[in-house]
């Protein structure tokens, strides 16, 4: 097939080994019942017009009796699923006729990653059988992926057969809460709001980052702790072979009133109970008060008298697991 381009009308006469093929005056050639004797036969393409010729690439045909091999993708096996992190077995069966069972060194694997409407090379060309190959379990977190497996066979004469197996995750729900619900969530890099469902590839490294400081209603809150981890902002986890959820949990504290001329309410709302160091000291350092509470409750109200304390500026300082909250309190 050529393709012209000029002024019309355009005309195309294809030649084979310098004569003209009767009736082949199309831009498309087909050829059908090659023999041995058409093999080194050069074809091309004459194309003119009124302004004038010009000629095609050549092509030499090659015709043979030999065969092309039968090729067989043993492992993994068809519909295989995959999770991140995995390791597969890549085994193969090639037979020629000519040849027979062709040997390892005629096999050559790889594997491309699909992703959306791209892809990506994930294992370049490797010669041999029974080899393995790992899937990837960080970088990519779309679910909008999938693998294809290549094996190609070569005979002694350089005849290739190629044949494929396409490979498709497994895939979770990972359910994001947070306490309350109402924030925000940095997953990955994507920022979504709780509760979100997020469909994620076993195996599969996410990323969870849950901001130190949130508001919600106009009240701040304060990150706590995920619900089955340390007192850290950002996790990692890999995505479990099942459906799963996580929990960021948020407390809200309050101070009032202040400016203040009696007494001092601290409301502390949290998921767990929890002991609170607070200390009250004055502007220039001097402290006036001292002592924790164990807040045994989840939404806790303590009421402190400040009546004997002089009027002026003084700094609160509540003492909590996870860092110290610093607050400035006018006494009237």
């Amino acid at each position: 097939m050529v393709s012209a381009m000029g002024k019309s009308p355009i005309a195309y006469q294809w030649v084979k080994s310098g004569s003209n093929l009767s009736g082949e005056t199309s831009s498309e050639l087909f050829l059908e019942n090659l023999q041995l004797p058409d093999s080194g036969a050069v074809y091309y393409c004459i194309v003119s017009n009124d302004v004038g010729t010009v000629y095609s690439d050549s092509v030499m045909m090659m015709v043979t009796t030999n065969t092309r091999p039968e090729v067989k993708i043993l492992l993994p096996e068809e519909n295989a699923t995959y999770a991140g992190g995995e390791v597969i077995q890549l085994v193969g069966e090639a037979t020629d006729q000519e040849d027979g069972p062709l040997q390892n060194s005629a096999y050559s694997w790889w594997v491309d990653f699909h992703h959306n409407t791209h892809t990506h090379p994930a294992m370049e060309p490797v010669s041999g059988n029974d080899i393995f190959f790992t899937f990837i379990q960080k970088g990519e977190v779309s679910d909008n992926v999938w693998y294809r497996v290549y094996l190609r066979a070569t005979d002694s004469k350089g005849m290739p057969s190629t044949t494929y197996l396409d490979i498709e995750p497994r895939k979770h729900e990972i359910l994001i809460q947070s306490r309350p619900n109402g924030l925000e969530i940095l997953v990955d890099n994507e920022v979504v709001v709780t509760p979100y469902r997020l469909i994620s590839i076993e195996g599969v490294i996410r990323t969870f980052r849950a901001s130190p400081v949130q508001k919600l209603d106009g009240k701040s809150l304060n990150f706590s702790r995920w619900s089955f981890t340390d007192p850290v902002h950002q996790i990692k986890i890999v995505t479990p072979h099942n459906d799963t959820t996580i929990v960021a949990n948020y407390a809200k504290y309050g101070i009032y009133p202040n400016p203040v001329s009696d007494y001092l309410i601290i409301e502390y709302n949290s998921v767990e109970p929890v002991e609170i160091g607070i200390s009250i000291s004055t502007n220039s350092g001097a402290l006036m008060m001292e002592w924790k509470e164990t807040f045994s409750e989840f939404n806790f109200v303590k009421k402190i008298d400040l009546q004997h304390l002089a009027k002026g500026i003084y700094i609160l300082v509540l003492a909590l697991p996870d860092g110290n909250q610093v607050y400035s309190i006018v006494k009237n």
